[in-house]
């Protein structure tokens, strides 16, 4: 696994101030020490996001002190362009057993719909228990090869060995289901043609007066 680093500075300025700068408002958290606020770089997070998931395994750099290592807790972000506003970063040691609960990507939906099939997500997030170092970044199941009430569950997740769900070995994350298109009803013919005599009657009711 290559070493992801991200380099950090202790945060004096407000939260709004550190975004206009080009930086993310964090939060730094190590069991037995107290909270530092921290800013990241907006461009060099949304990098790590982007390729190693929204729990990334990281080495976090303040300023000139050592690196630690550690995983992306949490993420807020705008609710209008999805920007991260703000990251809280969990220091722990590498081979630590830790609850992390984890997205559920799936993949291989459009190969559904060729086969007018459909996935229906009944829990898009599971949670898993392992040492910190060989946690996945992500979660991604492949659909494409299911068929009409197909089903994922924990043994579907792929999860490394070591790596356990701890939901039940029952439990049901997606199923498949045919696709119904519904008929679109036409116009009634009938209702336009009892309203042309009605008409006909109204003219006529006219002429005689």
């Amino acid at each position: 696994m290559e070493d992801v680093v991200l380099n950090a500075t202790e945060r004096t300025a407000k939260p709004r101030a550190a975004r206009r700068a080009g930086f993310v408002p964090a939060v730094l958290h190590e069991k037995g020490k107290t909270s530092i606020s921290i800013q990241l770089d907006a461009s060099s997070l949304s990098k790590v996001v982007s390729h190693h998931g929204s729990k990334a395994k990281i080495w976090i750099k303040v300023g000139s002190k050592r690196k630690k290592f550690g995983y992306i807790k949490e993420l807020q972000r705008n609710p209008l362009d999805h920007q991260i506003i703000h990251a809280a970063i969990q220091i722990v040691a590498k081979d630590s057993e830790i609850k992390m609960l984890m997205p559920i990507n799936f993949t291989g939906l459009d190969a559904l719909e060729r086969k007018q099939l459909q996935l229906h997500i009944m829990k898009g997030e599971t949670e898993i228990f392992g040492k910190t170092i060989e946690l996945p970044d992500s979660i991604v199941v492949d659909v494409s090869e299911l068929e009409a009430n197909g089903s994922v569950g924990p043994a579907d997740l792929g999860l490394p060995e070591g790596i356990k769900a701890q939901d039940p070995d029952d439990e049901i994350y997606a199923i498949v289901k045919v696709h119904h298109v519904s008929a679109v009803e036409e116009p009634a013919e009938e209702a336009e043609e009892m309203a042309e005599p009605e008409l006909v009657s109204q003219a006529s009711e006219a002429e005689e007066s």
